[in-house]
């Protein structure tokens, strides 16, 4: 029966999938839906459906957006590597931050995206989409990592009065690399990759939360509250030294890191927090922008995720597949209508998509 069920066609423009055994790629990521007895499936991939014809140059322009970055960020390296320390003011933090970022790299050319006409790509199938795969999800991880790294260490300084010296490297080293690898193992060993839209493999819906989503914004909200906390003194400190009726005058220089909190005045410590954050106010922009970056980024495919995935244990598509069947002329543009509430708006997948190119710069 099931090889007799296998050559009845489906309207158009979906395709029957007992036509093509589960052998390769990635299955879970078929978009199917029942037609009386046949099991039809959308054509791949399903943002060739589901997005106007603008999604697929909106990405690739991200992508470029993207090698640019990364070529930027070779720039920067080369010439920590070939300048004087006192000119560039090179610090191990900005070292690692910036090759941590510089793994996000999306390929700008056009991989396969399908392994037949209807099941998407997965690691297993494609090693270009294990590579996007590894890239995205190692560098998200050393990035958000590097970034928690570099908003501690300030922490430590301005709060705490802590000397972050070499022990504090090594331990940076250690973390800033380690958790990342193990990070990006257990992602693919518990959900893998495909290709979910555009032309970089995403982690999969299974299990995400757990093996990738939740630690990554736990890091990140962390970092936040963090950063929130040293403004916060700050604001303290500033309001201290104009309240402060001290009459010992203060030194041109800045009192030694090894000073304790409670011999310092209030202006003297003002003006210690001051020096600090006029070496580190670009450092401390890098850290909010790319933490709300990956916030924004994580909720999104999140979002995405359970759409997708309500989509297709439910009749929320059915307006929008039967639409697809019905229609004889431009089915596409006809039906996007009903594709709204299937996925992310359009605007938002290019937000997404510009913001994660635009963090190598």
């Amino acid at each position: 029966m099931a090889g007799n069920a296998s050559v009845f066609p489906c309207p158009a423009p979906f395709l029957n999938e007992l036509a093509f055994p589960a052998t390769g790629g990635f299955i879970d990521g078929r978009l199917c839906q029942l037609f009386g007895p046949l099991s039809c499936c959308l054509p791949c991939p399903m943002t060739d459906w589901a997005y106007p014809d603008g999604f697929k140059s909106s990405s690739q322009v991200a992508n470029w957006i993207n090698v640019v970055g990364a070529v930027c960020c070779v720039f920067l390296l080369a010439s920590w590597s070939f300048l004087a320390a006192e000119k560039t003011h090179r610090h191990y933090l900005s070292i690692s931050l910036t090759c941590a970022l510089g793994f996000i790299i999306p390929f700008a050319g056009k991989p396969e995206q399908c392994f037949n006409e209807i099941t998407p790509h997965g690691m297993n199938s494609s090693s270009l989409c294990t590579a996007s795969g590894v890239f995205l999800i190692g560098g998200g991880w050393a990035g958000v990592m590097w970034v928690f790294l570099r908003t501690l260490s300030l922490h430590l300084q301005i709060c705490w009065q802590i000397v972050v010296g070499r022990g504090f490297m090594w331990l940076s080293q250690l973390l800033g690399w380690g958790i990342p690898i193990i990070g990006l193992v257990i992602a693919l060993t518990v959900s893998g990759v495909s290709f979910r839209f555009g032309q970089t493999c995403h982690v999969n819906h299974r299990n995400s939360l757990a093996a990738f989503w939740v630690p990554l914004l736990v890091f990140a909200g962390v970092t936040v509250i963090m950063q929130f906390a040293t403004f916060g003194y700050c604001i303290k400190v500033y309001l201290a030294s104009l309240a402060s009726n001290s009459a010992t005058t203060e030194r041109s220089e800045l009192p030694p890191y090894t000073a304790s909190v409670r011999t310092m005045s209030p202006k003297q410590a003002y003006h210690r927090i001051r020096r600090v954050i006029q070496l580190q106010w670009r450092g401390i922009a890098i850290v909010l922008i790319i933490i709300c970056d990956v916030i924004f980024f994580a909720v999104v495919f999140v979002f995405q995720d359970n759409v997708v995935q309500s989509a297709k244990a439910s009749d929320k598509a059915r307006p929008w597949v039967v639409c697809l069947a019905l229609e004889q002329v431009d089915k596409k543009n006809r039906c996007l209508q009903y594709a709204k509430d299937l996925v992310v708006p359009l605007r938002t997948v290019v937000a997404v998509l510009v913001l994660l190119a635009v963090s190598d710069f």
